[in-house]
């Protein structure tokens, strides 16, 4: 038993939260609230949109009162170009990119120490919180960031960004 007890109090470990159903993800985008940076995501609009349907406008008023700003890269579709016609008052930058290429339907936002997994088609949540993690996903999130700018779907259809 010292032995076992010993494998688990190792330090500096990740700390990994697991959170289950609709409360579960209205949980993990509460914690994203005490962010002390900008947030960086990859967001499905439609899926959030359709699975937490009253819960985002409250969340979008609440992080900007907080002045937590984010860059979204969303795969295009209809949900994603209306989202992004309120980047300014939401304190968002986003960036479409081609949903036949590169779609995807989980979220994922990194912050602070944390990167927050929301799976919509799932329900279910998961907080990681480790810096050297978190370091890595900004590092690779900032990759993705900037070929997402220069493909934008908004560029090529001549819709503003």
């Amino acid at each position: 038993i010292p032995e076992l007890k010993s494998i688990h109090n190792v330090t500096g470990r990740p700390k990994i939260m697991f959170y289950e159903g609709e409360e579960g993800l209205q949980r993990v985008y509460e914690d994203t609230l005490s962010s002390h940076e900008p947030i960086r995501g990859y967001a499905n609009v439609e899926n959030m949109h359709t699975t937490l349907p009253h819960y985002f406008p409250e969340y979008f008023r609440r992080r900007t009162e907080k002045g937590i700003a984010i860059r979204g890269i969303f795969p295009d579709d209809a949900a994603a170009f209306e989202r992004a016609t309120h980047d300014k008052e939401e304190m968002r930058e986003s960036t479409i990119i081609p949903a036949d290429k590169y779609y995807f339907s989980p979220e994922i936002n990194i912050y602070d120490d944390k990167i927050m997994i929301a799976s919509w088609k799932e329900k279910l949540g998961i907080i990681i919180q480790s810096k050297e993690i978190a370091d890595a996903m900004k590092s690779i999130y900032e990759l993705a960031w900037s070929e997402a700018k220069r493909i934008d779907v908004r560029k090529q259809t001549k819709i503003p960004t």
